[in-house]
C-alpha cells in the first residue's frame, strides 16, 4: 500500500508548531536543551518520512540537523 502525503503548505507550518507548542513538556527542567515543538516537529517528519524504528528516526534528524 503506497501512500501519498501532502506537504505542509506555508499556512500550514505555523499552525502545527502552534499545536505543537499547546503540548505540556513532561521533562524536567534542566533535562530541556531543545524546545519540544521543534523536537516533535523532527520526528513528525521523520515519521512522515518513512521512519519508523527509533534508530532510523534519530538518523533522520541527526541528518537533518547536521549531526551526522
Amino acid at each position: 500500500m503506497q501512500r501519498h502525503i501532502l506537504p505542509l503548505s506555508k499556512q500550514d507550518t505555523p499552525r502545527l508548531l502552534q499545536a505543537l507548542a499547546r503540548v505540556p513538556d513532561p521533562r524536567d527542567v534542566s533535562g530541556r536543551s531543545h524546545p519540544l515543538p521543534g523536537l516533535l516537529a523532527i520526528v513528525i517528519a521523520a515519521v512522515v518520512s518513512g521512519s519508523s524504528r527509533v534508530v532510523e528516526i534519530v538518523e533522520y534528524c541527526g541528518s537533518r540537523c547536521g549531526l551526522t
